[in-house]
């Protein structure tokens, strides 16, 4: 049976609390429930977002960049664990090992870079000798060389994706052995954080510095290191590296070098604790995530166990916290997202605006009881911008040879652009059929409209 393409349209409501909504924010793509669900940020303000196979480009005002999703075609075979945009525009995209990996159709490696445009890069040829990793990190250097994080293993590739011999790879061990987290701190030092016990052998539970060159920093010094709280294997989820140079640590952590912490830990730059920084974990039990506002103050996703009718339940909370640890009281989301019956409605990605503003990618269907599909953006007072109701559009068959037809029936009319942005057909909707006989092969964009929204949706001519 020939497959269905589905996509989901999103229109408006009144924002929550009284609010008038944001409807310059008008986003149209849904996030899958079982997505992995990445994104980042671009300087003009676009925003990358990968789910379901496929990476989209989302406008200043929500709007799918359509020149890009052309060049993106039928996507990747599945979900990319990481999405890290370069200086120069263009996005380096990981993987994780598993069934043959396609983009349009053509295999390729786990490590992949796409042009700014969303086109495949040739120039970019990734090849580790013997190498099977799922890879999660990545880190860009101002050289162009590229940090890489697998669950296991840190090394160092060129700008063209081949291994850079001068960086001492290394590989964490014991515990659940995965790594987590890996950011750069202010001085280009590697700060790596997951549930490991030992790294190149060196006991490290939890948290290891790396000099530049990929070698074990011994300057940094972390004693016993981290225990869990809850759970058997320590487990740093997040880091985040503050303006003066301190790192937290968030996850499900218990005691840090025989200090008992609270699932948010500040650490000095020597690798002592710093016992100015305190944090209230009541609110959570496992923190997920952790970013970074320009002012110092810290935003926190995480979850908390709970019963429901004796249902054990993941509750998801966004809170900000002062520099110092106090929470700041003016962010608090707590039980809001809500997902389908099967699924947990987990916070997956978050992206800061420069005015402010939140945007929220998850596998959550609803927030405050109002359909957005995965995707929300809120301002800096907790207050919802863009409420989502859905409708599903569906055309069908998919791929197309003499008829595409098209389930939804409060479109007046359409366009159909090719691949190189160029429109072919444009005629009102009399009927929920469209004559694609006299149509080439190839991709194409269907855009529907009438007199309140439009809407776009990808079918193939075969």
């Amino acid at each position: 049976m020939k497959n269905i393409l589905k996509i989901f349209l999103i229109t408006f409501n009144c924002a929550a609390f009284g609010q008038f909504q944001d409807i310059s924010y008008q986003t149209r793509i849904g996030l899958g429930q079982y997505s992995l669900v990445r994104s980042d940020l671009q300087t003009n303000g676009q925003l990358l977002v990968s789910s379901g196979g496929s990476i989209f480009r989302l406008n200043t005002d929500g709007t799918e960049d359509l020149s890009f999703s052309a060049n993106i075609g039928t996507g990747f075979s599945r979900d990319p664990t990481c999405i890290k945009l370069q200086n120069d525009g263009k996005i380096i995209v990981l993987f994780d090992r598993g069934t043959p990996l396609t983009f349009n159709g053509l295999p390729i490696q786990t490590v992949i870079r796409l042009n700014s445009d969303g086109s495949y890069d040739n120039s970019f040829n990734f090849f580790i000798a013997g190498n099977q990793s799922s890879w999660f990190h990545a880190l860009i250097q101002n050289d162009g060389k590229i940090i890489l994080g697998s669950e296991d293993t840190i090394l160092r590739i060129n700008s063209n994706g081949t291994q850079d011999n001068t960086f001492s790879t290394g590989y964490s061990d014991g515990g659940c052995r995965a790594i987590l987290d890996v950011k750069f701190d202010v001085n280009n030092k590697i700060i790596v954080g997951g549930c490991f016990s030992f790294y190149n052998k060196i006991v490290a539970n939890g948290v290891i510095r790396l000099n530049a060159n990929g070698t074990i920093d011994p300057t940094f010094v972390t004693g016993t290191g981290f225990t869990s709280n809850t759970n058997p294997y320590i487990r740093v989820t997040s880091i985040a590296i503050q303006s003066n140079g301190k790192y937290l640590f968030g996850g499900t952590l218990g005691s840090y070098n025989g200090n008992v912490v609270n699932n948010v830990v500040r650490i000095n730059t020597d690798g002592s604790l710093d016992n100015t920084f305190v944090f209230n974990s009541a609110i959570f039990d496992t923190v997920t995530n952790m970013y970074l506002q320009t002012n110092g103050n810290v935003i926190v996703v995480g979850t908390k166990n709970t019963t429901i009718n004796s249902f054990p339940v993941f509750l998801t909370s966004i809170q900000r916290f002062l520099p110092t640890g106090q929470n700041d009281g003016t962010l608090n989301i707590s039980n809001n997202f809500t997902g389908a019956f099967d699924t947990t409605p987990f916070v997956k990605s978050l992206q800061i605006q420069n005015d402010g503003k939140l945007i929220v990618l998850g596998t959550f269907t609803k927030y405050n009881d109002v359909t957005v599909n995965g995707i929300v953006r809120l301002t800096d007072k907790n207050l919802l911008t863009n409420n989502f109701s859905l409708n599903q559009v569906i055309v069908y068959p998919n791929p197309a040879s003499n008829l595409l037809n098209i389930n939804n029936t409060e479109y007046t009319s359409y366009e159909i652009f090719n691949t190189a942005g160029v429109k072919i057909i444009s005629d009102s909707l009399t009927s929920q059929h469209i004559n694609t006989s006299l149509m080439p092969k190839g991709l194409y964009i269907l855009l529907l409209k009438n007199d309140l929204k439009t809407t776009t949706v990808k079918f193939l001519k075969e």
